[in-house]
């Protein structure tokens, strides 16, 4: 007699490492979160030490004085265009994709290591066209990584545990922010930018080993978002088309959500881009690296204190009274900040930002997540690319104006670029009353 086959959704159970994310246990969902907090880490302090320091400074060794703010702009706006870009269509194709590694994944480490190859090439860098192609490929690699990890929260964790989930994201990208700031920023001394990027691979890749060991994704059959299995014909070969396709007369909360979250982004991206710059020129410490550190590294322990509790209480307290707490407050650091022209008065000021961005990531994250179709995640968490790298990438068309004013009178510029982040964030916050459920 012949052993019988078993199903095989059950051979698939029987081989494949429990969800800790959705585990009853805490002590296994609390694992499951470290692992899936893993790429966010390396993520964060890839993009944060490189976009408000070493970037900065490799622009100040390329272009002349007068120009570096307009230059740095236009850099990292072409960049971000394409993160902008890449982030749906790759969601999407995770969304269809299957191998036994799972959905996610392949892209997450694929697009990891190709990144962390181009931030070695970076230290190399020796003129403006091949800092921009670089840049470029750096954007588009990450953000392969990232349009898929995107995917992993809707698939994995429970519905109840979503603001949980975001708050363990959002903690790892601010802690990210510290580490950027205080550790990377400290191997930093005038032009001599080697230790910085080597720090930068190394979190990069320990992160996402982390994430790629620690997250058991199913095995599963390529299928449509329908949950159809794929095959050929006219479906697959409309990905690209498919990854952009939305009509905010269908998801009206959904909309309003994106553009609150790029008002808010756009605001705090701005700051992020030009405050290295904002130090030197406004400020003028003896060493403006030294004060910069200190800003930045107080705004992440902000945000740090408030990311993963924030989370919790949005769980609580529902994603909207979060939010609104959060534009109020950035917006008053912000139009504070505009004031202030001393070591002394901007770091207080700066704090404040710093508690609104740590409100606003955990509680803007869980909105999403909640908001998310879940049989199309990976391309709907994309879709929320379009706010976030669209916001990071509009800000940095503020460099011309802040070079423009500054020829004007000194300071002009700054306190514009401010006051004009101040109503944003207000407006982030107020947009998310328009959101239902």
């Amino acid at each position: 007699m012949g052993v019988p086959e078993l199903p095989r959704r059950a051979t698939i159970a029987a081989v494949t490492p429990p969800n800790l994310l959705a585990s009853p246990r805490r002590l296994d969902a609390a694992m499951g979160f470290l692992g899936l907090a893993g790429y966010q880490l390396g993520h964060s302090v890839l993009w944060n030490s490189l976009h408000p320091l070493l970037l900065p400074i490799l622009v100040l060794g390329l272009v002349p004085e007068e120009r570096k703010n307009g230059v740095l702009g236009a850099v990292t706006f072409v960049g971000l265009v394409v993160a902008l870009l890449v982030q749906p269509v790759v969601g999407s194709i995770s969304d269809r994709a299957g191998s036994r590694w799972g959905r996610r994944r392949p892209f997450v480490l694929g697009g990891a290591l190709a990144a962390a190859l181009l931030v070695g090439v970076l230290t190399r860098v020796a003129d403006l066209v091949t800092l921009v192609v670089v840049y470029v490929g750096l954007q588009a690699f990450s953000n392969v990584s990232m349009g898929a990890y995107q995917g992993l929260i809707p698939d994995l964790v429970p519905t109840a545990r979503h603001g949980a989930a975001a708050g363990a994201r959002s903690f790892a990208e601010v802690l990210g922010l510290l580490v950027a700031a205080l550790a990377v920023g400290g191997l930093v001394h005038g032009d001599d930018l080697g230790p910085g990027f080597v720090a930068v691979v190394t979190v990069l890749l320990l992160g996402t080993a982390l994430t790629c060991l620690g997250v058991a994704e199913p095995k599963e059959r390529p299928r449509e978002p329908s949950g159809h299995p794929a095959g050929p014909g006219p479906a697959r070969t409309g990905i690209l088309l498919d990854a952009f396709r939305f009509d905010p007369r269908h998801h009206p909360a959904f909309s309003w959500m994106l553009l609150g979250r790029f008002c808010f982004v756009l605001a705090l991206s701005t700051i992020q881009a030009f405050a290295l710059y904002y130090v030197r020129d406004v400020v003028r410490p003896p060493d403006y690296l030294v004060v910069w550190r200190g800003m930045a590294g107080g705004i992440a322990l902000a945000v740090l204190v408030v990311a993963y509790p924030s989370g919790a209480l949005a769980d609580r307290l529902g994603r909207r009274p979060i939010i609104l707490a959060a534009g109020v407050l950035a917006a008053a650091g912000a139009l504070a900040l505009a004031l202030a022209g001393t070591p002394q008065t901007t770091m207080p000021f700066a704090l404040l930002i710093g508690l609104g961005a740590g409100l606003f990531l955990s509680s803007g994250w869980a909105l999403a997540t909640d908001l998310v179709p879940p049989e199309q995640a990976g391309r709907f968490m994309g879709l929320t690319n379009l706010a976030t790298a669209g916001g990071a990438a509009v800000a940095r068309l503020n460099g011309p104006m802040i070079d423009a004013l500054e020829a004007v009178r000194p300071a002009l510029g700054y306190q514009a670029m401010l006051l004009l982040a101040a109503a944003l964030f207000a407006a982030g916050g107020l947009l998310v009353l328009k959101v239902r459920s």
